[in-house]
């Protein structure tokens, strides 16, 4: 493989491919992240899982696609060996992240729909501590490499830090990795999909309604997961053809190909919820909408004169001067944030 060059061409075609990966990447998970923290009614366990999701994600948008890129750019390593080294080991948390974060996803959706009477064992405390768990595991494992158990060299193939594959008990690291990052969250979530899907087939008449709603959730969930099983499975398992050195004639344009549809799942998320859910549409058209029309709101104020005028209550107030025609100039008296009390009212944008 180190033999193999890239026509001018191809190239380019990468450089324009990581361009697009970073710039939708980039808005489409920031703009989950920021639905789920920013709007109160977001604020579920699900969507604290999914927001960890789109977290990981966008690590891959704004870190491994730029140094790729650099690197494709470069035409050899961007950065010393040791920041090779960190970049491989942000790409197996990265990996380990996601895949166990679709995992958890599962269950939660498994409990709600089958288990409701259980769901508070799913709650948003819950959840959060099992991402904790989840980014904490993942950086240990991740970071074996960096503390001895194999290594993380550049590959001029994909442009890009992964596990080296050292001989002797080195080597088993991958193997090791393969097993922490699949076996167990596909297990996890076959059975969960199974489960929801045999509770489909007998839900009662009277509760149809609300469980068919869970289970449109899910089959989103469930295309999410689908697509990141298609795009990491493959790659993973021609790797361990190589690394069990089985005599296999596979060309060395396979794992290329791979290895880019791999890289496209962290920019592919985003864009097939935006495309299933139509309430995360309408609440993203909903929140711009309200953005602008407060915009507009403080313009008009900005605009208008005002003066400050001592309150009873020792704070100050503003009194905005609103003329009409032929009639005589009335006060309207608007408090003024931050100035006098402090008091505020509290706003939600949903």
């Amino acid at each position: 493989m180190g033999g193999f060059e890239y026509s001018p061409l191809e190239l380019l075609l990468m450089k324009i491919t990581l361009a697009v990966f970073i710039t939708v990447g980039a808005i489409g998970n920031l703009g989950v992240i920021l639905a789920v923290v920013g709007i109160k009614k977001w604020r579920t366990p699900s969507n604290l899982l999914l927001a960890n999701l789109a977290t990981a994600d966008l690590i891959v948008n704004v870190w491994t696609f730029p140094i790729t890129l650099a690197s494709i750019i470069q035409g050899d390593r961007a950065g010393s060996v040791t920041f090779c080294k960190i970049s491989g080991f942000v790409d197996n948390v990265v990996i380990l992240v996601s895949v166990w974060t679709l995992a958890a996803s599962s269950v939660v959706r498994f409990v709600h729909i089958t288990r409701p009477n259980q769901s508070r064992t799913c709650s948003y405390s819950a959840v959060l501590r099992v991402t904790l768990m989840i980014w904490t595991s993942s950086v240990l494992v991740a970071g074996m490499p960096m503390l001895g158990w194999d290594e993380y060299v550049f590959s001029p193939v994909t442009f890009s830090c992964s596990i080296h594959g050292l001989p002797g008990f080195h080597r088993y690291y991958f193997l090791f990795f393969c097993i922490i990052a699949f076996p167990g969250p596909f297990v996890l979530m076959s059975f969960s999909y199974s489960m929801i899907f045999r509770k489909m087939c007998t839900v009662q008449n009277n509760t149809r309604k609300q469980t068919m709603r869970q289970v449109r959730a899910s089959i989103i969930l469930l295309i999410i997961i689908i697509m990141f099983s298609i795009s990491t499975l493959p790659t993973f398992i021609v790797a361990l053809l190589f690394w069990s050195k089985i005599t296999v004639n596979i060309p060395i344009q396979v794992p290329i190909v791979l290895h880019w549809v791999l890289q496209s799942n962290a920019s592919l998320n985003p864009v097939i919820y935006s495309l299933l859910n139509a309430q995360y549409r309408s609440t993203w058209a909903d929140f711009v909408s309200r953005h602008r029309t407060r915009a507009r709101q403080r313009r008009s104020l900005a605009n208008t004169p005002l003066n400050l005028e001592r309150s009873r209550g020792g704070g100050y107030s503003r009194t905005i001067l609103a003329p009409r025609p032929l009639v005589r100039r009335q006060a309207v008296t608007i408090p003024v944030c931050g100035v006098g009390d402090g008091r505020r009212k509290s706003t939600e944008i949903l």
